[in-house]
């Protein structure tokens, strides 16, 4: 009903707020976004600059966005893209000690997905072409390979050469797909349920019409190989991933009809819990 409705809305706004609130306090002004509170770290313990961390941070940042426009985080993502960007200069510098040469494309990938791929580094080994080479960028899991398909699909100033480099890159995921039955999934990483929802996502973005996209949507939707199972673990990354990508498949599909039950929960307390159908969404 209206009603109900109304009041989830409230709540999910409520939640929202709350996790805002308290990202300042895992926010290091020199060294980003930090896994615990920046108070909990004892003097024995120096916190460090996670690249990977600051990078989906300002990729699921940048998604919600999106959808419900700025929420009072643009200072945070100002710091987060800084310490990225420093932590990035430290890898490549790192690099050069004794006569070596770059060779953390995974890093560097990270850091253009985070960053976005307009970002200018002013070094040439760590420009965006030279991670495109094909010997740099099949190095990458498919995880990344679509996280950078994903990034030129949305890339602000997108035109035919972001779109062709996405749907190469894509094109070689879809080789990867297999079927089992009424879902598909990426051969070898059946097991990694992140990397199949940005596949999805990637492939939902550029609107490929291919049945194997239909189910790869079913995979996602179920949780993986072990829907159900306690053996499997899936952690609130894992479902923010996945949520987006179904988003993303039902915004490229224009589906009018939603059949999803959330539950938000904090340990066991529940925060949040919808049903959402064609007559309640």
């Amino acid at each position: 009903t209206a009603a109900q409705n109304s009041a989830t809305s409230s709540k999910a706004q409520t939640v929202s707020q709350k996790a805002l609130s308290e990202l300042p306090l895992y926010t290091h002004q020199t060294l980003g976004l930090l896994s615990m509170p920046v108070s909990w770290y004892p003097s024995s313990m120096s916190p460090f600059t996670d690249l990977r961390l600051q990078a989906f941070a300002l990729y699921l940042t940048s998604r919600v966005d999106e959808l419900n426009g700025r929420q009072g985080t643009a200072n945070l993502v100002s710091t987060w893209k800084s310490a990225l960007n420093l932590e990035m200069m430290r890898i490549y510098q790192d690099s050069l000690r004794y006569g070596g040469t770059f060779s953390s494309w995974s890093s560097l990938a990270a850091a253009y997905i985070g960053l976005g791929l307009e970002h200018n580094f002013n070094v040439p080994a760590l420009h965006l072409a030279r991670l495109l080479e094909s010997s740099q960028l099949n190095t990458l899991q498919s995880s990344q390979q679509a996280q950078l398909a994903i990034a030129f699909l949305r890339h602000p100033n997108r035109n035919s050469t972001h779109e062709e480099w996405a749907s190469q890159i894509l094109s070689a995921l879809l080789t990867r797909l297999r079927v089992a039955t009424r879902t598909a999934y990426i051969d070898g990483e059946a097991f990694d349920l992140e990397a199949n929802a940005y596949v999805l996502s990637a492939m939902s973005l550029a609107y490929i019409n291919n049945p194997l996209v239909e189910k790869l949507a079913n995979y996602v939707a179920l949780g993986g190989p072990s829907a159900g199972s306690n053996f499997y673990y899936k952690s609130s990354r894992t479902y923010a991933i996945c949520s987006i990508a179904l988003s993303d498949y039902d915004s490229a599909r224009q589906s009018q009809n939603p059949d999803l039950a959330l539950e938000v929960k904090n340990g066991v307390n529940a925060l949040l819990a919808h049903q959402f159908t064609a007559n309640t969404a």
